[in-house]
């Protein structure tokens, strides 16, 4: 009996001690077992959605623009006319090189033709054509004399002026002139072709030849600069911006130097540029899986690997960061150039390890959990690892489905407080005829 009164009175006092210093509240112990799963650990970053490459579309032809044919956001592909100028200069000498070149090339058939009879030789058609040629030259020589023997007597006779028998004169000179050339055609269709003809001949045809290359050269480079008036995408992309409108006068020049048009970015694939800190570039690696998301699309991720990392850091505020490239994978169609998004890096993965929270583990040397075992808190020395600050990775000292403590949690008393079952219990003793106290 003595006994039982002692068991009483301690169990009322150690009931006492906790009113008196929890008078509104009680705990709850709260606990959790130890299980196998994945921990990961990784990094996070910001950036923005970025093209694989931005290019100004610049004139090199100067006109008045005549069309404009895309606008902000529309697709283009390569090789598509993006704006049309007007360039009547361009034009022009497309024209009239077009016309020399038609005039060398008749020069050089022509050459090719006299080459081709001198090596062939006299026909008797040839010989027949020369012939006749002479004959009807003698002929004419022959009239023209008559009729300047008829005007210089019509002269001294006063009925004709000095200028009639110069005409006649004139006219006999032209009559003999063509007489000796046909003579002289009919000699060599009788003698055959000399060496010395042929090599003129050739050379004549070389001249025509070069004279053709030289038109035809001229050509193409105006022809060329007549396309140029067609503005072209060099690469297929989208339009990003558009910087001239129907009417405007432009001037054209190489590289930097023309009227920039139109801005294209290449957006397949597409990139994200974003900053990590010094701190935690050393686990990020080249090939790396990326999770993103962004704040405009709403519960969607965004899968991607690291692409390029920066040799050299930049400073942005005082904080030292380093631009990674991250290459989108498949992304949905709501995202856009510039949207900001944020990174995260996996760059440590276990998984089926034994795994705890986190606030579980004292910090020590050692580190210790305090686990439950039978109604008791025992504190036992563990191993650990991997951990991404929720859970921790367990290497030994704990076994899956071990209990380990996280604390009490503060609840609100009630006239029949909740015990932990790991408190003992107490029975309070009864008098007869009364209530035990």
């Amino acid at each position: 009996m003595i006994a039982v009164a002692l068991l009483v009175l301690t169990a009322a006092g150690v009931a006492l001690e906790r009113r008196r210093g929890e008078p509104a509240t009680s705990d709850a112990m709260r606990t959790a077992k130890v299980t196998r799963g994945t921990i990961v650990l990784s990094v996070s970053a910001t950036g923005t959605v970025q093209p694989a490459s931005m290019v100004e579309v610049r004139s090199r032809a100067t006109g008045q623009v005549t069309r404009v044919l895309v606008d902000e956001g529309q697709r283009v592909r390569r090789g598509q006319v993006l704006v049309e100028l007007d360039d009547p200069d361009a034009r022009h000498a497309v024209e009239s090189y077009g016309a020399a070149l038609r005039s060398a090339e008749a020069a050089v058939a022509n050459a090719q033709a006299r080459l081709d009879e001198l090596h062939a030789g006299a026909t008797v058609y040839a010989r027949q054509e020369a012939e006749e040629a002479v004959r009807q030259a003698e002929a004419s020589v022959a009239q023209a004399n008559d009729n300047l023997t008829r005007q210089q007597q019509l002269l001294r006779d006063g009925y004709v002026a000095q200028s009639v028998v110069d005409d006649a004169r004139h006219n006999v000179q032209i009559a003999e002139s063509q007489l000796r050339a046909a003579r002289a055609k009919l000699a060599d269709i009788q003698a055959g072709s000399t060496p010395e003809q042929v090599a003129q001949a050739e050379a004549a045809l070389r001249q025509a030849h070069a004279q053709a290359d030289q038109t035809g050269a001229a050509l193409r480079q105006a022809e060329e600069q007549l396309a140029e008036t067609h503005v072209t995408a060099p690469i297929s992309g989208v339009v990003v911006k558009r910087s001239v409108d129907i009417g405007q006068s432009i001037i054209g020049g190489s590289g930097v130097g023309g009227t920039l048009v139109i801005t294209v970015a290449q957006i397949e694939p597409l990139y994200a540029t974003v900053a990590v800190d010094e701190s935690d570039i050393a686990g990020v690696r080249i090939g790396m899986p990326v999770r993103l998301t962004a704040d405009a699309l709403p519960g969607a991720v965004i899968r991607g690997r690291v692409d390029k990392i920066a040799a050299v850091a930049e400073v942005v505020q005082n904080v030292t960061q380093f631009p990674v490239t991250v290459a989108l994978q498949n992304p949905p169609s709501g995202v856009r150039l510039g949207m900001t998004v944020d990174a995260e890096f996996a760059v440590a993965r276990h998984d089926n390890v034994l795994v705890i929270p986190q606030q579980a583990v004292k910090a020590g040397n050692p580190s210790t959990v305090t686990v439950v075992v039978g109604g008791e808190l025992l504190s036992r020395p563990v191993k650990t690892g991997l951990s991404d600050g929720r859970v921790v990775e367990i290497l030994d000292g704990l076994r899956e489905g071990d209990i380990v403590f996280l604390g009490y949690a503060r609840q609100q008393t009630t006239p029949q407080p909740a015990r932990s079952p790991f408190q003992p219990q107490f029975r309070q003793q009864q008098r007869p005829g009364g209530t035990g106290r």
